[in-house]
């Protein structure tokens, strides 16, 4: 049977593809783990299940190969040899991917399947009784065709976006009626444990349970399975991956005399009071924001320094010189996605943020360009990629905000370098298809959270993140964009970083803080996973 599935869809019969099905159905089917994995989690003598998890316990399992190994073939092969008991299957996904799925579904299954979203589905009051694949996304899960209806199987692809049980999605994930949940992430631990304990949940596992470390154990071992492309043997036929970080020095007094004001009250930098305060009431408005948004703002200091809106007018880079500063008109409104922080407190103890005052230069609308660079970084990024440019190595360029991005379009089309962009702006997957299939494009710059999912980019092999994330894992699938099993080329990675400020004692700036997370994040992630090993 697998065999004529591979056959039939023209595919690669690669061993761990065969093995994953072989899970998938065994999860499936009701019967017990293998031998080997029953031992083990007897071993453990379980609390509060009797007997050892049986399967009927759990109605869901989670499979969480790497980036790259496959995940929608497996579960299409799973949907083929097993169709008789499970017959309809709903695959939830985000909007990026139905597109994907669709395709994927018609040319290796030979069926076309139901895609319940968009304008039409106000049409539509029924699933059609000859359909076994209903594809639709996230935000459609409440709709009374979906809600109401039973379904045998429910895959959530990019299950992570289910990882906060107090979100929309968790809530509506969990009324659906199924016998069977398949949650699949290259990534189910985000940013903490409790990432783990939504998934548990939605598979019905009781709190009781997985809250037992000893059960959370097993449960791993039982019900997750993770491959990476080192442990299935992929990555010795795989070009290289070359990491490359440059620490940026702050080159403009202003730029880093406005960043030293915000990170001083942040706890994480350890900057303190240096700069005498002035009397401008300008600044007060900064001084009440919360911390979330002035974790945002240090952020933006450091990607784009005074420079907050797309000028009218981008001069060009000089050869061996600075650009030209523009002027701006006012702090942006617009604000990244939000994304949990850290657990660590913000705000620098023993400061009450109101008495924090504003420099002479605070207010942007008096920042008038005149042969000075206001945001360093900026600079830097685009000179690399000018350094770098070469016809044949296409690049990929992630941000965090649309002023970033606009202004490297400018700067790098003035360059003479064909650039184009994907973020929250382009809703049309056509629009985005079209883009992703101009092979003209030398640069593309793309929103990290619109870009890290579902894209396959392999004809582009330089990655440049102008600015860390909080969660290294966006990073991680954003890079699996390219190096992916197809690349031919060796691909590079740049990274960017502002340093800290000159004080007595060290100072870190966002930058340097979101790296800290980044590597304590993986540390969690490594020890989360080897259990279910």
């Amino acid at each position: 049977m697998y065999s004529r599935f591979i056959n039939h869809g023209n595919l690669v019969d690669h061993a761990y593809q065969r093995t994953g099905v072989d899970w998938c159905l065994v999860q499936e089917a009701g019967f017990r783990p293998c031998e080997t994995v029953q031992a083990q989690a007897q071993a453990h003598q379980l609390k509060n299940v009797v007997p050892a998890l049986p399967q009927a316990q759990a109605k869901g399992a989670i499979l969480a190969d790497e980036m790259g190994l496959g995940k929608t073939i497996t579960m299409l092969a799973t949907i083929a040899l097993h169709i008789k008991t499970h017959k309809i299957t709903l695959v939830i996904v985000p909007p990026v991917l139905i597109e994907q799925w669709a395709n994927q579904s018609t040319t290796i299954l030979g069926h076309t399947p139901f895609v319940f979203h968009g304008a039409h589905k106000k049409y539509i009051d029924a699933i059609p009784e000859d359909t076994h694949i209903v594809i639709t996304s996230y935000s459609t899960m409440t709709h009374p065709v979906i809600a109401n209806q039973y379904w045998d199987r429910i895959i959530f692809d990019e299950a992570h976006h289910m990882r906060n049980p107090k979100t929309r999605n968790f809530q509506s994930a969990s009324k659906l009626k199924t016998s069977f949940k398949w949650l699949l992430t290259g990534t189910p631990i985000q940013n903490k444990r409790k990432d783990l304990y939504s998934l548990f949940t939605l598979m019905n596992i009781p709190r009781e349970t997985y809250m037992v470390e000893e059960n959370r154990h097993a449960l791993l071992r039982q019900y997750m399975l993770r491959r990476t492309k080192e442990s299935v043997g992929l990555a010795k036929n795989m070009p290289r991956l070359h990491h490359h970080q440059e620490t940026i020095k702050w080159t403009d007094p202003v730029e880093k005399q406005e960043s030293e004001r915000i990170h001083e009250l942040l706890a994480f930098s350890n900057v303190k009071g240096s700069i005498a305060p002035s009397n401008d009431p300008s600044s007060n408005s900064l001084a009440m924001l919360p911390p979330i948004v002035l974790l945002m703002k240090a952020k933006q200091m450091c990607v784009m320094g005074t420079c907050s809106r797309v000028p009218s007018r981008v001069p060009p880079l000089r050869d061996g010189g600075n650009e030209a500063g523009p002027s701006t008109s006012g702090p942006s409104a617009e604000n990244e996605t939000k994304t949990d922080p850290h657990s660590d407190p913000f705000v620098a103890g023993g400061r009450n943020p109101q008495t924090f005052v504003a420099g002479p230069h605070r207010n942007p609308q008096t920042f008038v360009a005149g042969g000075r660079n206001p945001h360093s970084k900026m600079s830097t990024v685009i000179k690399r990629i000018v350094k770098n440019q070469d016809a044949s190595t296409k690049k990929l360029v992630f941000c965090h905000f649309r002023t970033e991005m606009d202004i490297l379009e400018e700067h790098l089309v003035q360059n003479n370098i064909r650039t184009a962009k994907i973020d929250g702006r382009i809703s049309s997957q056509k629009k985005r298809t079209k883009i992703m299939a101009d092979t003209s494009i030398e640069v593309l710059i793309l929103q990290v959270r619109v870009g890290c999912e579902g894209l396959n980019l392999q004809s582009y092999s330089e990655v440049y993140f102008v600015s860390p994330a909080w969660n290294p894992f966006i990073e991680d699938q954003a890079i699996a964009r390219c190096h992916r099993i197809g690349q031919k080329k060796p691909v590079n990675v740049y990274r960017f970083y502002m340093e800290g400020f000159d004080q007595e004692q060290p100072t870190f700036s966002q930058d340097m803080y979101s790296s800290q997370v980044q590597e304590t994040k993986k540390k969690l992630e490594k020890e989360i996973i080897s259990l279910s090993e």
